[in-house]
């Protein structure tokens, strides 16, 4: 090699060499740190630090971790963007005289706030914009990229969305003149979205010249200019599939076919455009999810001009329900206005119901059903004060509905609508075991308010309450937002094993309790009159009854109220005011507390013959015991206090043909103990049958008055089904006592004498 050429690449290789070493020379990264920092500031007009600056030599660039550009003071004084690692490339001739000009800035996984205020203002806004009166420095950027960013973004009275993978590359970025940009992004629900072109921004005029965008699979173009919040946009959208926009849009599971077309130019301010042009929907089906068959149309046309937007004339079918639509959008750029129709001349519910969710109405969720329906629906008023009002009818229908444990099936009924309120005639539906014709008007759905003219067949109170549930879905409970008022006619109203007929009542509901006053039923043969209230905040529910019975027959009543099957029987007549849980019998009796005025006619107690009883406790005298294990009565009467089913008495009377018997203590309905003090006083004729003063217990257990009755004092004890009678010694010393007389010392000393053998014997 010669000498030259060995010169030559001396030359070539020594030049960089000492380029490079004067570049690390002059550029000290803790001198250029707050110089890089105030160049960001001053394009910017935002505040902008880092925590360090490195620089790299092959090829020239800063390095910057930790960079901070603060927000707007106006929004937030939380940061503005933050990114763990920043790459900034500045021109290289600069570099030699110990200047920084600034190429190219590379930011990698930012976190970005956008946020907007009550003015329509954003955060962004104010980047770049100058606080005084002098000119805006002119920013020169080769290439401005932003790479993985997360970005936040907050507009007023909405919930903060994230769009993750944000890209964004700004390429020849010069105030006034075009440059190229492209941005893309995730969107909240999944799907990507980008834009790319050419824009010129100058002062308050953006121009924005052939940008395409793309919305997964829809993809289309932009021209036209924004000058400050007014717009003249051309959008085209050339035929694109739809089935890409799916999870945008609908629930998971669900999918949409179809194209669509369109071409639209937008005119005005940036929040109220008006519009002129087509778009043009072929081949739309939305399938999956609880939809069974697919939601079709073959194609829907919206034609928009400044005045108007123009549903026209469409077809939509579910299987074999067709259903025809068409409406008019007016004054959409400031006060919009819908007038729309709906016509389903013979439908199946279930495919309403499923076309309603296809296009988004969530007043039907949670609904499911099967039948008949005919349909006609007005949609009209403001877009925020929509107003709905229709007819139509049912058939055949079974109803799953989300506030009902079981269905409703709807054999029949004609219903009108409007916004909030709905009113059925001629319904003919079933619900459990009970089966209901009348008519029902509803208003408010929001807080439903019900008023009815029904009559049932029967209707079972605890399986009618089971079927209400809370919005949370627990069984046995009611709406507490529902209310309702109405008469009921009912063939057969069951409480567990109380049975009443011929039911007639006003039902009243509010506030989760329910009141039917008056309530009048036939009950066991006699007449019932009064009300009742059942209250369901309690657990389980709690019925306060006030009634008149007249006539009824008291062992079937007390036999399903409280377990005493073939005790008591004959016409009962009573005055009650009474709490209770309905249950088995047992279990009811125990919850009953209140008050109770009865009044029995003729009738029999089967568990014991009281005038055998007693003619065993005072030994009659020439009496023949009688063959009936039963006691044959004229009439019971007296009053009860009932606590927890127990129920004491000071006045119950009970007439025999022969004697009276004057009954105070306690009787347990429950477990159907005994506790009872019992005086018997025998008619003057019968005490002379038995024996008068000679009967042979007259000292023991008997004694006459002065009318010369017998008056007998007992106790009973045991139960209802098994008593056990016997003489009460503290009674009959205590009357002994009150017949001594001074005037008789020979009969006051067998008086005493026979109180003390009293207290020694055994009952």
């Amino acid at each position: 090699m010669n000498q030259k050429l060995r010169i030559g690449l001396a030359v070539l290789v020594g030049i960089p060499l000492l380029a490079g070493g004067a570049l690390l020379f002059l550029v000290s990264p803790e001198k250029m740190k707050p110089v890089v920092e105030a160049q960001l500031s001053e394009a910017l007009q935002r505040p902008a630090s880092m925590e360090a600056l490195s620089f790299h030599l092959f090829p020239p660039n800063f390095r910057a971790t930790g960079l901070s550009i603060a927000d707007d003071p106006n929004f937030s004084k939380t940061p503005f963007l933050q990114a763990a690692s920043v790459e900034i490339i500045p021109k290289f001739l600069p570099l030699l005289t110990g200047k920084v000009e600034i190429e190219s800035v590379i930011v990698t996984k930012p976190a970005i706030e956008l946020i907007q205020n009550a003015a329509k203002r954003w955060n962004y806004q104010s980047i770049g914009a100058k606080t005084n009166d002098s000119s805006p420095s002119a920013v020169v950027l080769g290439r401005l990229a932003i790479e993985q960013a997360q970005v936040g973004v907050t507009q007023p009275g909405k919930k903060r969305e994230e769009y993750s993978q944000l890209s964004a590359e700004a390429r020849d970025y010069a105030e006034g003149k075009p440059f190229g940009l492209r941005v893309s992004a995730t969107l909240p629900k999944g799907g990507a979205i980008s834009i790319d072109g050419r824009i010129a921004m100058a002062k308050s005029k953006t121009v924005i010249d052939d940008m395409t965008f793309s919305l997964a699979s829809l993809k289309g173009k932009i021209n036209g200019e924004m000058v400050g919040e007014a717009l003249h946009l051309e959008i085209e959208v050339p035929k694109s599939p739809i089935a890409d926009l799916a999870p945008l849009f609908l629930p998971k599971g669900m999918s949409v076919q179809g194209d669509v077309v369109a071409k639209i130019q937008a005119q005005g301010g940036l929040e109220n455009p008006v519009l002129n042009g087509r778009i043009n929907v072929s081949g739309f089906e939305v399938s999956g999810g609880d939809i069974k068959q697919p939601v079709k149309t073959a194609k829907l046309v919206l034609d928009l001009t400044p005045e108007r937007i123009t549903l026209e004339p469409a077809n939509v079918s579910s299987g074999s329900t067709q259903i025809q639509t068409y409406g008019v959008v007016t004054k959409y750029a400031t006060a919009p206005v819908v007038e729309a129709t709906l016509i389903a001349p013979n439908a199946q519910v279930a495919e309403l119901l499923a076309i309603a969710r296809a296009y988004g109405v969530s007043a039907v969720d949670g609904i499911s059903s099967t039948g008949q329906a005919k349909l006609q629906v007005r949609v009209h008023g403001s877009v925020r004060d929509l107003q709905f009002a229709g007819s139509g009818s049912l058939r055949d229908a079974n109803l799953q509905l989300p506030q009902l444990t079981k269905a409703v099936t709807i054999r029949n009924t004609d219903f009108k609508f409007e916004s909030n309120a709905a009113a059925l005639t001629g319904i003919d539906a079933s619900i459990g075991s009970t089966t209901a014709r009348g008519e029902m008007r509803i208003a408010n759905f929001a807080q439903p308010s019900l008023s009815f003219q029904l009559n049932a067949d029967q209707l079972r109170l605890n399986e009618m309450l089971s079927l209400l549930k809370e919005s949370g879905g627990k069984p046995g409970t009611t709406p507490s937002k529902l209310t309702a008022d109405g008469s009921l006619n009912i063939g057969s109203l069951e409480m567990s094993d109380l049975k009443l007929s011929q039911v007639s009542s006003r039902m009243e509901y509010r506030d989760r309790q329910m009141t039917l006053n008056p309530l009048n039923a036939t009950v066991y043969g006699g007449k019932h009159s009064g009300n009742m209230t059942i209250d369901m905040k309690a657990t389980p529910a709690v019925y306060t009854l006030v009634s008149k019975l007249d006539k009824i027959e008291s062992g079937q009543l007390l036999g399903a109220t409280t377990g005493l099957k073939s005790i008591v029987s004959g016409p009962m007549s009573a005055n009650l005011n009474l709490r209770f849980t309905p249950a088995d019998a047992v279990q009811m009796a125990r919850s009953l507390n209140g008050n109770l005025s009865v009044k029995f006619d003729q009738g029999k107690i089967a568990s014991f013959n009281l005038t055998n009883e007693l003619a065993l406790i005072a030994k009659f005298l020439g009496f023949q015991k009688g063959a009936e294990s039963f006691t044959q009565f004229l009439g019971i009467n007296g009053d009860l206090a009932i606590v927890n089913g127990a129920a004491t008495t000071q006045n119950l009377k009970m007439d025999l043909a022969n004697l009276t018997a004057a009954l105070t203590g306690s009787m347990n309905l429950a477990d159907q103990t005994l506790d009872l003090k019992l005086m018997s006083i025998l008619d003057k004729r019968f005490s002379e049958t038995v024996g008068g003063a000679k009967v042979g217990g007259f000292m023991t257990a008997a004694m006459a008055n002065g009318a010369g009755n017998l008056m007998i004092p007992a106790s009973i004890k045991g139960s209802f089904a098994h008593p056990v009678i016997t003489p009460d010694p503290g009674a009959i010393a205590k009357m002994k006592l009150q017949s001594f007389s001074p005037k008789d010392p020979k009969q006051m000393m067998e008086n005493v004498n026979s109180i003390l053998d009293l207290f020694k014997k055994k009952p």
